[in-house]
């Protein structure tokens, strides 16, 4: 029988396992959107505000998306089994309001998964930018403040954010790949290896802790 204790040491391995380095100059994590998906985008919306569907009760189904769907699988299964991201490109959101960027999102995001609420309040889709408010208050979320956040994940299995606007300044997005982190971690606990697809890479012998410093994390450009 295996014990958990050995499962644990071995590093993570496959495409979920990537350094940013290794993703700077490649263009295979974007999506840009062709004018007949814009297109598709935009008949969809305008036939969900006809029919007055309430947004928190808009599923796949009322949001069609025929000329985005091997996409939107595409996406979901790397999601699920790939690298873990992707940036998506060219969604319109200059001649819509708030609200019609919104069920775009939405629509876009039901047929990824199932949405959840995000904070204490129960919100389902929420705005990202300064309230004022501070993280020195338990109930306040980071994306509701103008803090400079560090490595997270959320309470969900996917996490989607839709550009409306470019920031005055700041607002950089960041991604990392916790299986690239998990494999640093167990090198400098265990000191092996933790790989050639991990960004500690020994040159020779045996490694007794990973670099201070691990470049794993990939700068997300605004979306255009």
């Amino acid at each position: 029988m295996t014990r958990v204790v050995n499962v644990l040491r071995r590093p993570c391995t496959g495409p979920a396992v990537w350094a940013g380095p290794d993703l700077a100059d490649s263009d295979e994590w974007v999506l840009r959107l062709s004018p007949a998906q814009i297109d598709g985008l935009e008949v969809t919306l305008r036939a969900v505000r006809t029919r007055g569907l309430p947004l928190l009760k808009t599923t796949a189904d009322d949001f069609p998306l025929p000329t985005l769907a091997g996409e939107l699988e595409r996406i979901a299964d790397i999601l699920e089994n790939g690298r873990g991201f992707v940036l998506v490109k060219r969604i319109p959101v200059e001649p819509y309001s708030l609200a019609e960027a919104g069920a775009i999102f939405w629509g876009v995001g039901r047929h990824l998964g199932v949405p959840v609420s995000q904070n204490a309040s129960g919100h389902m889709l929420g705005h990202s930018r300064d309230t004022g408010r501070s993280l020195a208050d338990p109930g306040t979320r980071g994306y509701q403040t103008r803090a400079r956040l560090p490595f997270h994940t959320d309470g969900s299995d996917a996490l989607g954010l839709l550009y409306l606007r470019a920031a005055r300044a700041g607002a950089q997005t960041s991604v990392v790949s916790s299986a690239a982190v998990y494999n640093a971690v167990l090198a400098r606990r265990c000191g092996r290896p933790c790989g050639r697809d991990a960004t500690c890479r020994p040159t020779s012998g045996e490694i007794r802790r990973a670099p201070a410093a691990v470049p794993i994390a990939a700068g997300l450009p605004p979306a255009t």
